[in-house]
């Protein structure tokens, strides 16, 4: 299942700051590992699932989304990952953002494991952290209202969260992914 990835429209568009945070799991397919040339591990692809993982609201001034009156959402993610035996990896699927069972938004995303910007120069010690930073996923996702109420509306941003991929490699599991921020722009054209 592919989604496009909603343009920003031409004319005046208003931008609202949003955060949410949860905490839930995902599930990983069983998968058989293969060989890369260049890779110093085994790599395997994937099927994988974030589903039902509850997100709440932040509140101001780092959730400016009250005028939406959107309820806190689910997250509910699907697609596929391809990871190495020392936990680098890349999941890349669809999102759902859902109230009950309505999807108040669909799109893309896409999520790293062990990878980080957290880094000098941009980080400071002893706030910057390793170019691996074990137990961690950092990515993005961007998509757009599929409700009544959210069908003007594009959501756009970037998230992290403790976690990671199933160890051995391919073996089937649900891993926990803790500590989540979903924080970015909705997108309103006037």
């Amino acid at each position: 299942m592919s989604i496009p990835i909603p343009d920003v429209p031409i004319n005046n568009v208003c931008l609202f700051r949003f955060q949410w945070t949860g905490t839930g799991s995902w599930k990983f397919a069983a998968g058989t590992p293969y060989g890369c040339p260049t890779a110093a591990s085994k790599t395997v692809r994937v099927g994988t699932t974030i589903d039902q993982l509850p997100l709440k609201r932040s509140g101001p001034p780092c959730d400016e989304t009250e005028p939406f009156h959107l309820p806190d959402l689910v997250l509910h993610a699907q697609g596929n990952t391809i990871y190495r035996e020392d936990g680098f990896g890349f999941f890349n699927g669809v999102f759902m953002l859902r109230d009950g069972g309505t999807d108040l938004f669909r799109g893309h995303i896409e999520l790293f494991e062990r990878v980080t910007t957290r880094q000098q120069p941009i980080v400071q010690p002893p706030c910057a952290v390793s170019c691996q930073p074990e137990a961690h996923i950092e990515g993005w996702l961007v998509g757009e209202g599929s409700a009544t109420t959210t069908s003007r509306l594009t959501v756009r941003a970037l998230l992290a969260a403790q976690s990671s991929v199933p160890s051995p490699l391919g073996a089937a599991a649900v891993r926990p992914i803790q500590n989540l921020i979903i924080t970015g722009t909705v997108l309103r054209p006037l």
